[in-house]
């Protein structure tokens, strides 16, 4: 059963934080300084790039920065941004309405912290990092959209066809069915682009397959597509 509560730590997320905070920083402040304490959650906890701000990862953004206020440490103004942004996030509308009755009671924690880091609350940059981030979730859905399609297609085969199937497949969609399984930084665009962009190609490769388009064909309408975007 999870931990749920209009105040900082009264949800999971950030209690997760804070766990690993206890285990690991109080016998370790007296020699780090909050560089050091930032850069351990940063590299190993988020796994070396602070999230986009989305459900959960606010608490924990606020959790991690609450942290730092609560044991008297400097802010990193990188995690500073991001907590602002999480601050912003949590003060929407739509995220106020989920507490109900509570609602009020969560707003004045939230908006007594704005004012303590004299925030402005700007929704604008939070929906533009947002709207990156529902990006690339859209291009992930689509994609398996369309594995759901191929799978369908192989279904109908003999095992000998799809083995001659994987033997033909391009590079491309090789590198694509392993990236797509380990973990990407959603905050990292470039990355994201190219993984939506060999996403597209696969699509495009296995439709012309399905259409009877000879293997160096496909390549070549592909090259055509890549040539014009």
């Amino acid at each position: 059963m999870g931990s749920w509560g209009v105040d900082v730590f009264e949800n999971d997320d950030a209690l997760d934080i804070k766990s690993i905070w206890d285990d690991f920083i109080p016998r370790s402040k007296p020699l780090w300084h909050s560089d050091k304490i930032y850069s351990l959650f940063k590299k190993v906890y988020f796994k070396g790039a602070l999230p986009a701000v989305t459900d959960g990862t606010s608490s924990e953004l606020i959790g991690l920065a609450q942290l730092f206020e609560d044991n008297g440490l400097d802010l990193p103004k990188e995690l500073e941004a991001k907590f602002a942004l999480a601050i912003a996030f949590e003060l929407s509308p739509d995220k106020l309405e989920e507490w109900g009755q509570e609602k009020n009671k969560r707003a004045k924690i939230l908006n007594k912290i704005a004012e303590k880091y004299s925030f402005k609350i700007d929704l604008t940059k939070f929906k533009k990092e947002n709207s990156n981030y529902q990006d690339e979730i859209d291009s992930l859905t689509n994609w398996f959209e369309g594995i759901e399609r191929v799978n369908s297609l192989l279904d109908s085969m003999s095992l000998e066809t799809i083995n001659w199937v994987e033997s033909i497949k391009p590079e491309f969609i090789q590198h694509l069915e392993d990236k797509t399984w380990r973990f990407e930084d959603e905050s990292d665009e470039d990355k994201a682009a190219e993984l939506s962009n060999l996403r597209y190609l696969a699509v495009i490769w296995f439709a012309f397959f399905n259409l009877k388009y000879k293997p160096e064909e496909i390549m070549k309408i592909i090259e055509l597509v890549n040539s014009e975007s």
